[in-house]
């Protein structure tokens, strides 16, 4: 019998310490190239400490089991140790001292402090002793394009829902003609497919036809090119995409969305157009395009754009212009005629 209990003790140990920690710090600058923990469990070595994935809104964030004692540390960004004893002195860590997140002498030392007993997914701020807080749930927006004006109904399925056509979540119509669902963001990826009057969208003839390169190499399609072929949207994509039913076009962020900086450093016009497109860059930086059909096939490609593009080659119809400039990347739509 005591072999057993022992047994058991030790499983229920294993099992409570097979949690992990989450912690993702943001107030990082954007030139940032990487951030990582310090602290006692490291001996303070500025490269020993488990090393941080940048996320796609900027923060940081590292995964470690989570420890079975009360954890120091101090956050590294491109090998600065943040300094918090100025903040401590200032008073501005209260908060943090009286929930007993910080331990300062308020002249040598001033470090954070996570407690066994606090939440697993924590948020915080490089050099600011901001409380930690849990992170904000998101929204998942998914826009569809494509579908007929005699639509009356617009859903989601796929394995979450069991792959049932009645159980996904149900879009709602915008004035363009176009239809929306709004969903809390999955904490992991997500397959998927479009139902458009309880008709299951069937993109395995797109795969076969080679018309879905771009999304399979961006890892937004899973497809055996014989049974199945699945949408899928990862937990690193955009909070707020736009696509077409029945169409493997590359999902793209809704304009409402995209950087501000791009979206009035570039300027694409006529549009419709005809026989040439022009481009007007605000930026020493240099604008590359590629244009998709409907059907997510790259039909046109320019690099370092110089004012005028020839589109004369390109049949009439609705395309996809997506414009890179430096970092940043935008995607707008293009009639030619």
């Amino acid at each position: 019998m005591k072999k057993i209990t022992l047994l058991f003790s030790l499983l229920f140990m294993c099992l409570s310490y097979s949690q992990d920690l989450t912690m993702t710090l943001t107030g990082v600058d954007a030139s940032a190239t990487s951030v990582r923990l310090t602290g006692p469990f490291w001996g303070w070595d500025p490269n020993a400490g488990p090393v941080a994935s940048e996320n796609t809104d900027g923060s940081w964030t590292v995964t470690l089991a989570a420890p079975s004692e009360n954890m120091e540390y101090l956050w590294i960004v491109d090998g600065v140790q943040e300094n918090l004893i100025d903040n401590a002195v200032a008073a501005e860590c209260s908060s943090r001292i009286q929930n007993v997140n910080m331990v300062t002498d308020y002249a040598n030392y001033a470090n954070r402090l996570w407690k066994t007993t606090d939440t697993l997914d924590l948020v915080e701020t490089y050099d600011s002793c901001t409380p930690f807080s849990a992170p904000t749930a998101q929204d998942l927006t998914m826009t569809l394009t494509g579908v007929d004006a005699s639509a009356t109904s617009v859903r989601l399925t796929g394995p979450f829902w069991g792959w049932d056509p009645n159980a996904g979540p149900v879009a709602s119509e915008n004035t363009d003609g176009s239809w929306t669902v709004t969903l809390a963001a999955p904490s992991e990826n997500m397959e998927y497919l479009w139902i458009v009057d309880g008709v299951q969208e069937n993109l395995i003839d797109n795969a076969v036809a080679a018309e879905c390169s771009s999304r399979i190499q961006n890892v937004n399609m899973v497809t055996d090119y014989a049974n199945y072929a699945n949408r899928l949207w990862k937990t690193t994509d955009t909070l707020d995409l736009v696509e077409t039913y029945d169409s493997c076009t590359p999902f793209s962020e809704s304009l409402s969305t995209q950087p501000f900086e791009l979206s009035s450093a570039v300027k694409m016009f006529p549009n419709p157009a005809k026989n040439t497109v022009q481009f007007s860059v605000n930026s020493n930086q240099n604008l590359d395009i590629e244009i998709f059909d409907m059907l997510g096939k790259s039909v046109l490609r320019v690099n370092d754009v110089q004012n005028e593009v020839n589109i004369s080659d390109l049949n009439s119809g609705l395309y996809f212009v997506q414009m890179t400039l430096g970092t940043q990347q935008a995607t707008k739509k293009l009639i030619i005629n």
